[in-house]
């Protein structure tokens, strides 16, 4: 009883789980997961062309990039950009909320090329989360926002809105959302729990108290017979054991 009630509280509280939200989120698993309006070329090839992207260990092994590993661990995929028009989205996945529920964004960007430095802007259901201005320095820079989800769902989309053709090209790693609050209980919910609380208390006692009486209702003589009554015991009657 007690593990049932802790799973439905779980289920009418907890809301989301911890995880992130975001699929292939560090592109461990490729180049999928996720939408996008750039052109994709296999890692093989060299991202010459504005407006295209790769998912790679390594930027270098993709054109004259600066050489570092991802975020994630060093050793892993990350998503290579050679920006190009700022109307087109970069990186985009629709996701699942709990209207009310607060939930933080995150993601890793770096400059992988010191000429014509990239410009990200971040929205979450056509509104801005914020922006993050990329720096000639081939380092892991974090952009981190909060925000209350007012709708069952929405799509998070990243867009590179610098415009620089020369250069602007950029590597993404470990995109990430996770809840950081549940929304307020609705009235009904609280109303199930202390019914189900008040429940579980009332079945203990009338546990207890047929317990008791089967207990003031029992007594043995020196021959080891057992006499049986009512809960106030009267009308005791005999029950002889058998040997």
């Amino acid at each position: 009883m007690l593990v049932w009630l802790a799973t439905v509280f779980a289920m009418l509280v907890g809301g989301q789980a911890q995880g992130s939200l975001i699929a292939n989120g560090d592109f461990e698993a490729g180049n999928t997961g996720f939408a996008t309006q750039y052109t994709y070329f296999p890692p093989v090839w060299s991202l010459w062309m504005g407006g295209s992207y790769t998912v790679c260990k390594n930027p270098a092994e993709v054109g004259g990039f600066d050489s570092l590993g991802d975020h994630t661990s060093g050793t892993g995929e990350m998503m290579v950009v050679n920006g190009g028009d700022p109307n087109l989205v970069v990186w985009s996945q629709n996701v699942t909320l709990a209207p009310g529920s607060t939930y933080k964004f995150s993601a890793w960007s770096t400059e992988v090329y010191d000429v014509g430095f990239a410009h990200l802007t971040f929205q979450i259901g056509g509104n801005a989360l914020g922006d993050l201005q990329l720096t000639s320095l081939p380092e892991w820079q974090e952009f981190s926002a909060s925000f209350v989800a007012v709708s069952g769902s929405a799509e998070l989309v990243i867009r590179d809105i610098s415009g620089e053709f020369g250069g602007n090209d950029f590597a993404l790693d470990d995109i990430s959302l996770v809840p950081v609050s549940p929304a307020p209980i609705p009235e009904p919910a609280t109303l199930i729990i202390w019914s189900l609380v008040g429940g579980l208390g009332v079945a203990h006692s009338l546990c207890f108290r047929k317990r008791a009486a089967n207990h003031r209702g029992q007594s043995g003589d020196e021959k080891g017979d057992i006499y049986a009554g009512d809960i106030k015991g009267q009308r005791a009657q005999k029950f002889v054991r058998r040997k």
